[in-house]
């Protein structure tokens, strides 16, 4: 935030606050808005839950600028059909219209770097919200109070920005101040909001040891590419390296860990896409692949959950080879095949799936997603006397690129995310998490863009990466590299 700092204008803020009083004219109105912003808490809590940033200042800039219209963009209140128009444009910049409001709303706040705020006191949040709107009063010389933060309070009589750089000091702002509706809806919907004054400072803590890891509780903050504070990086870092999310693959395939040095750089960046791509939230949905470490993505980094039943599929796959392949994969999954020792990408029965893919397990650390594939699409074709398609590698990316050169159908990330119905049983989908990682995973059933599955090298519910072959439910959208066809030639 160019030109302004926390520091410099915390005690304005918390003079402000301390005087600020709604006229009694005014309440009703100011109360009749908050309402609103309560009874839109359910969808402002999935927010919340994936950017930290509280339900309640989600709604009071839900009501600031699109005046509770879930029907439209929280950057500015354009609509959902397409991209955002006005400042700032072009938004969310990933994904086809129209938009999941709750998509583009994390797009807003995440644009605005709110996912990276420790504590959201009284004085933060008029912080937040008067640089979410701009710093115009101030750096025009208004000599007046923002009416974004304190219209319909003692704090602001008039003046008013009336279009992009044109201020009329005698415009009266009608819309209710941001800081209006944060102390009514402290007032009425019994939130609990402490100003600077009363943030408690926490004692510092040891870092636990390595058998602590998979229990430590979520540090209250949205941490992602350069955080600032080195602590709960390293905590990533080193979860990281326990389940096998490495920094990058060498040349032989093997899986390089992390530096422990809390700095959340591409490495960091690149290890935590493919954490997400190969994991799910204690719901048993799908991580977003962001690289973001929110709630969910913590959650699953250091908790677990059961793993559900999945349904068998709802239509037939393209041939019989793939037919083959999906009860191949199947069968593997109701042995619960798992690594011996867990996280070593190693055990009896995945070392037959590295070898079937060329790989020697005896000789490193090795991902094991497109091996998977390998050995079941060997298994299913010689059970037809006929050679399998697949090519024989172990490398998510390397089997993607040959698909394309030797032939075979393959579906973009773009086409299959406009039309989900392409996406067949027995296809397979390719995730690219960065950094030379990748995921890949057989094609049970697809209905409505939800599509069963059935994947190696992944994890139970809730963050143990990479321990064995899975049953899992993702959306079509999660395959950022597409699907590919494997039929017999």
């Amino acid at each position: 935030m160019p030109g302004f700092s926390f520091g410099e204008l915390r005690k304005e803020y918390e003079t402000l606050w301390s005087s600020m009083k709604i006229p009694a004219g005014s309440i009703a109105d100011v109360d009749k808005l908050t309402r609103g912003i309560v009874q839109g808490k359910p969808r402002y809590d999935q927010v919340s839950n994936a950017t930290g940033v509280p339900w309640y200042v989600v709604g009071i800039i839900h009501a600031m600028e699109a005046s509770l219209n879930f029907k439209t963009h929280l950057h500015n209140g354009d609509p959902l059909t397409a991209r955002t128009v006005q400042v700032p444009r072009g938004r969310p910049p990933f994904g086809t219209p129209p938009f999941e409001w709750e998509d583009s709303a994390i797009d807003a706040l995440t644009l605005k770097d709110l996912d990276d705020v420790r504590v959201w006191s009284i004085e933060r949040i008029a912080f937040q919200l008067e640089a979410y709107n701009g710093w115009g009063y101030r750096t025009r010389n208004t000599g007046i109070n923002s009416p974004y933060l304190w219209s319909f309070t003692n704090n602001y009589k008039k003046g008013k920005f009336v279009r992009d750089r044109v201020f009329d000091p005698d415009k009266v702002s009608n819309q209710i101040g941001a800081m209006a509706l944060l102390r009514r809806l402290i007032d009425t919907a019994s939130i609990n909001v402490p100003t600077e004054a009363n943030v408690p400072t926490l004692p510092p803590v040891a870092p636990p040891s390595d058998s602590d890891l998979p229990k430590q509780p979520a540090p209250g903050v949205v941490i992602r590419f350069n955080h600032s504070e080195p602590t709960p990086v390293m905590l990533i870092q080193r979860r990281l390296n326990q389940l096998g999310c490495g920094s990058e693959i060498d040349l032989n395939g093997a899986v390089r860990p992390l530096d422990v040095d809390g700095d959340f750089g591409e490495l960091t960046d690149a290890a935590v896409r493919l954490f997400q791509a190969r994991s799910f939230d204690l719901t048993g949905r799908p991580l977003v692949i962001d690289g973001i470490v929110g709630p969910r993505t913590w959650t699953a980094l250091f908790f677990k959950a059961p793993t559900p039943n999945v349904p068998p599929p709802a239509s037939q796959p393209a041939s019989d080879l793939l037919k083959n392949v999906i009860l191949v994969a199947s069968a593997e999954e109701q042995q619960h095949i798992r690594e011996v020792p867990e996280g070593s990408n190693r055990g009896p029965r995945v070392d037959e799936y590295l070898r079937a893919a060329g790989v020697d397990p005896t000789t490193g650390s090795f991902p094991w997603c497109a091996s998977f594939m390998v050995f079941c699409f060997d298994q299913a074709a010689r059970q037809l006397g006929i050679r399998s398609p697949l090519p024989r590698t172990a490398g998510v990316h390397d089997m993607w690129q040959k698909a394309g050169r030797a032939g075979f159908r393959r579906i973009p990330f773009e086409i299959a995310a406009g039309d989900p119905d392409q996406v067949q049983p027995g296809h397979l989908f390719f995730i690219n998490t960065g950094n030379g990682h990748g995921h890949v995973g057989l094609v049970v059933s697809q209905t409505d863009g939800e599509m069963k599955t059935i994947e190696g090298n992944t994890n139970e519910l809730g963050g143990r990466e990479g321990i064995g072959v899975f049953a899992r439910t993702r959306p079509v959208r999660h395959a950022t590299l597409g699907f590919a066809e494997f039929t017999p030639r």
